[in-house]
Formats: C-alpha cells, sequence, structure tokens
C-alpha cells in the first residue's frame, strides 16, 4: 500500500511539473502596496481549445475573440495604460487598446476617471497566452 501511495505522488509531481513546462498551468507573483499575491493559471485553451469560460468565474464568451470579465477595480495604472480588475481571489491585468473606450456611469470617460473600488465590465482579447488588451471599459460607480 505504501508503495501505491508513493507512486500516485510521484506520477502527480510529474505531472504538475510536465503542465508547467508545457504552459498548462502557470504561476505569477505579485505584491502592491505591499501585499503578496500569488495566482495560479490554468490554460483551459491548451487542454480543450472548444471550451468557453464560465462566466461564474468572471470571463464569458461573447463573440469569436471577444471575452468579457466582471470585477472590482483594484488599480488604475495610467502612466503604463493598464487597469487591474480584481475576481474574488485574482487580480486580472489589462492593457488599454490604443482606441478603447471608457465609460463610467453611462458616460463617455478616460482611464484617469476610473478609481479604486468602481465595478467594472471589461470587454477585452487575448494577445498571446498572458496578455489581455482591453477594447470596451464600463465602469459604474455607487
Amino acid at each position: 500500500m505504501r508503495t501505491f501511495a508513493y507512486l500516485v505522488l510521484v506520477a502527480l509531481v510529474i505531472a504538475v511539473g510536465v503542465s508547467f513546462a508545457t504552459g498548462v498551468i502557470g504561476v505569477a507573483a505579485d505584491h502592491p502596496e505591499g501585499k503578496y499575491i500569488v495566482t495560479f493559471t490554468l490554460n483551459l485553451d491548451m487542454i480543450c481549445p472548444n471550451i468557453t469560460t464560465n462566466s461564474a468565474h468572471g470571463a464569458t464568451v461573447e463573440q469569436e475573440n471577444l471575452l468579457e470579465f466582471h470585477g472590482k477595480v483594484a488599480a488604475v495604472r495610467a502612466e503604463k495604460n493598464e487597469l487591474v480588475v480584481a475576481e474574488s481571489l485574482k487580480n486580472w491585468n489589462f492593457e488599454l487598446a490604443k482606441n478603447a473606450q471608457i465609460i463610467v456611469n453611462d458616460n463617455a470617460g478616460k482611464l484617469t476617471d476610473i478609481q479604486v473600488g468602481d465595478e467594472a465590465a471589461v470587454s477585452y482579447t487575448r494577445a498571446g497566452q498572458q496578455k489581455m488588451i482591453a477594447n470596451v471599459v464600463r465602469v459604474t460607480r455607487k
């Protein structure tokens, strides 16, 4: 029985190592404002390209390559043209497209109008494995 447990453990370690090496699983660490955040990412496109992400986790497929994410604004980095939106346990970094449309409480706005804590819906496209380009950002402030 002990040999079987070791065999299963070794198989699991090898499977996780191969997943990291091939890019199926990713790990990122960030420490904004003195807090350390470690995120684990599972790349569903590499497992099954036809799977759409569940809307309960923030992203749904709207059109062929357009995705939408809902969450709270965690940071606005105007100097880098970036927006960070938080889901329950994960922060998502979005780079704004050159022609990105920003709407704050149903009015046209700009990136500097967005504040931390605002509710945001970001329509975006993926550029590669990690980069997300925001095309439309809709913000509601209470």
